[in-house]
Order: C-alpha cells, then structure tokens, then sequence
C-alpha cells in the first residue's frame, strides 16, 4: 500500500467531522419536575421539558457518544410574545465526587474557528504526506506522475469535505434565536465531555437552556451501559 493510501486513511478518519467523536456511552435523561416527560423514540431516550411559555425536547445526536456529546434541541414557542434564545446562556454543570464543574457549551463561532483550525492542520499533512510520495516514486516519470495525480486528489478531497464540515455547521448547528409565537426552532448543541469518576463509571450533569423566562433544566445520565 502506498504512502498516499495510508495518509488517506489517517485523514479520513478525523475529517468526517471536526466535532464530533464516536465513542461508547450511551444517554439517558431523568425527568427533575412534573412538567418533563422520558419516552424512547427510535431505540433513544428522548425527554420534553415544559415551561410557561416554551416546550423544549432533546435527544442524544448519536446512539453512543464520545468524548464530546452532541444533542439536538427542538424548541416550540407556546406563547404569544417572540422568546430569545442564546446560545451562551445554556450551562452544563456536573456533579462529580461530590463537587460541581462546569462544562463548556460550544458556540457557532467557536466550532466553526475549530474546524478551520483542523483544515490548516490537516493541509500540512496533506504536504507532507505528499512529498513522501512523490519522493517514494524516485526518478520514474511514470510513478511520478502516478504520485502526483494522487497528492491532487487527495488535496482536493480533504478540502471537499472540510467545505462540507464546514456547510454543516452552517445548516445543523444551533445558534441565537429569537423564536417568534407558534414557531419551532432547532439544531445541534455541542457539549464538553463529561470527566469519568473512579467510583461511579456514569457520568451525571445537567443541562439549563433558558427559553425566554423559562428555565429548562434536564438532568443526563451518560455512560458505557446506562440502565
């Protein structure tokens, strides 16, 4: 196998997406008030959370996350007035060993600058990798230009899905709303991996999403085999 193949692979691997890592926890939800409910839809645990003016319902991106849970927020308007939502004002606050810590909630920008972080890194190694190749052809003009019709191809392949990275950001992630009476609003929330404990292998935090007024707080059990 060539060199190129194997940098195909690596870079492959990692530029699926710049957010996201598969992993084997899974998530469940745990109702804190009357006005939630858990149901499982599809396999997922899928909770609603219900305020004076707003519903919101949420759900794990992925059956198993990694070590950055995904979850896309579903938000309904039940009011007669428009409510803001911002993205800065959600809060992630585990409990573990018995001490508080807060987990970063990433915003639009902040992904979008990572992901363009990572296709600078990844156009390095596309380089480097390449000049191995090319090297690797040696004095052959034929392998050379084998080699070099891989490195474009490889180039532009990296940059294609970085551009797709980046176009799924745009459409999928959730960003500052205001939702107006009747409307629905949703998208992609991006959250920092919770940290493990030596005595409990389940992770737990909670979620707050402010919906105008309304202040959802849903509690998230996350680990290798949740019950």
């Amino acid at each position: 196998m060539s060199v190129i193949r194997v940098a195909a692979a690596l870079i492959g691997a990692v530029m699926v997406s710049g957010c996201v890592t598969a992993g084997t926890d899974v998530v469940r939800f745990q109702t804190k008030s009357p006005q939630q409910f858990v149901a499982m839809r599809d396999g997922q645990s899928v909770i609603t959370s219900r305020g004076r003016f707003s519903a919101v319902t949420l759900r794990p991106a992925l059956r198993q996350v990694g070590s950055r849970p995904v979850f896309i927020v579903g938000i309904e308007n039940a009011s007669k007035r428009p409510l803001d939502f911002v993205v800065s004002n959600v809060e992630a606050t585990q409990v573990i060993d018995g001490e508080a810590r807060n987990l970063k909630v990433y915003k639009y920008d902040e992904l979008v600058q990572e992901e363009q972080n990572a296709q600078v890194g990844r156009a390095v190694l596309v380089a480097a990798l390449g000049g191995v190749n090319s090297g690797l052809a040696g004095r052959n003009e034929y392998a050379q230009a084998r080699a070099e019709d891989q490195n474009a191809v490889l180039a532009q392949n990296v940059a294609a899905q970085g551009q797709m990275n980046l176009e799924q950001l745009e459409q999928l992630a959730i960003k500052d709303q205001t939702i107006m009476p009747g409307e629905t609003y949703g998208g992609k929330l991006y959250v920092e991996g919770p940290a493990g404990s030596d005595k409990v292998r389940s992770k737990l935090y909670t979620l707050t999403l402010m919906v105008g007024p309304d202040r959802h707080e849903i509690q998230v059990t996350q680990g290798p085999s949740v019950e």
